[in-house]
């Protein structure tokens, strides 16, 4: 049967000839002639749930690999650093580059050169909640607009528990790879919150401020004006609703599908599969708002006409392009935000991503926890209820009563 590659940006997954039927492929080391071997294998399925798949297999397919390799590796040696380098072959191609280019930069600078040459054996709790707590205290500049305007504070609290999380995800590896002859250290360990930044806090606008903020946004492109609406109807992320495409929108049955997402990286744009597997999952929409993207479409047609192009059902929903093979930039969406709340009036404590936590706040009285996290796709509801055919009933009812809070 033959199988053809479904891109470069989702290595060691093919798309066989068949409906919903992928070939899996992982490699697993060379052999004595120095040539790469690779296994294969057939799975059946929706795309997410073959890189979830993929995924499962590639990390027992590693199991087995570092316990062949077994007299190659001396647990009792091992570095932090040279598991990290272990850690990124077997996960992150599975990982958003996004997410890839945080963990290096946290690698670089708070790891590798400190707790990173210290062998995994040796390290205790202690060890770790001492360098945790060295890092919280950690002096860092900031460059102002001038080379003479530089300031310095503590390293953010977000970047030491992310640093915290990394040493716990590779030590839980070397406890599970080293067959239990390393132990975690990270697992017990604390954080001493008192010496660390507080939190953010990110405060949910408003049903009055959501409405000024769909006023304001009259006065813009009619692309922005909806992309406002859009997000605030449905509270989806900011990448999902970039990636959005005509075909994934059902004016019939008055429903947005979201299977994927646009990130911004080293200023290129990269179409990925969701945030989590939960994000797979289709939404109800009301009426007002469905509306709003019959009058985007029709303006986007002539667009598209008036250049030579037509409108089919991959061009992106709020592409700048005439062909509208382009998506727009995460980064432009935020900051168009920023002009509209600004026009409107309303405290620049509001941004885009608040917009999601308006959602989740005025939903919250009338759908259940399970059914909200349902529609906001976070990774904790049971992936049965994002692949039914039908949009449950209680989703519904949260469309319609956004739509009635937005007018």
């Amino acid at each position: 049967m033959a199988v053809k590659s479904v891109g470069k940006s989702t290595p060691g997954i093919r798309l066989a000839k068949a409906p919903n039927v992928w070939e899996l492929r992982v490699y697993v080391g060379r052999n004595e002639k120095n040539t790469p071997i690779h296994k294969h294998r057939r799975f059946k399925g929706s795309f997410r749930e073959a890189q979830s798949e993929l995924m499962r297999w590639k990390l027992e397919l590693g199991d087995q690999r570092v316990r062949r390799n077994d007299q190659g590796i001396q647990w009792e040696k091992i570095t932090v650093n040279q598991l990290i380098e272990l850690w990124k072959e077997m996960e992150w191609p599975n990982l958003s580059p996004t997410t890839t280019k945080r963990y290096e930069s946290i690698i670089r600078n708070h790891i590798e050169s400190s707790i990173g040459k210290r062998k995994i054996v040796e390290l205790t709790t202690l060890d770790i909640e001492r360098f945790l707590n060295e890092l919280s205290q950690k002096s860092i500049i900031r460059k102002g607009s001038s080379s003479d305007s530089v300031s310095s504070g503590k390293l953010s609290m977000s970047s030491v528990r992310q640093t915290r999380a990394i040493l716990g995800r590779i030590c839980k590896l070397s406890e599970k790879w080293s067959g239990d002859t390393l132990k975690n250290p990270v697992a017990k360990s604390e954080l001493r919150n008192s010496d660390l930044d507080p939190a953010k806090h990110i405060r949910a606008p408003r049903t009055e401020e959501v409405n000024l903020i769909l006023e304001a946004s009259k006065q813009f492109d009619i692309r922005y004006r909806c992309m406002v609406r859009v997000i605030a109807a449905t509270g989806m992320r900011r990448g999902e609703l970039c990636a959005l495409q005509w075909g994934d929108i059902d004016f019939t049955q008055e429903l947005i599908k979201i299977s994927k997402a646009v990130v911004g990286l080293n200023g290129k744009i990269i179409t990925k599969g969701t945030k989590t597997v939960a994000g797979n999952r289709r939404l109800a929409i009301d009426s007002t708002t469905l509306n709003e993207l019959r009058s985007l479409k029709a303006t986007q047609a002539e667009f598209a006409q008036s250049s030579g192009n037509c409108l089919s059902e991959d061009c992106y929903v709020f592409s700048f392009e005439p062909s509208g093979t382009t998506p727009p930039h995460p980064d432009s969406v935020s900051h168009a935000f920023s002009r509209i709340r600004d026009a409107a009036g309303v405290s620049k404590e509001i941004h885009l991503h608040s917009m999601r936590h308006f959602q989740a706040t005025a939903v919250d009285a009338i759908v259940s926890d399970r059914q909200k996290q349902s529609r906001l796709g976070w990774s904790t509801i049971h992936m049965a209820m994002h692949y039914t055919d039908d949009v449950p009933e209680y989703d519904r009812k949260a469309a319609y009563h956004i739509g009635e809070l937005l007018g």
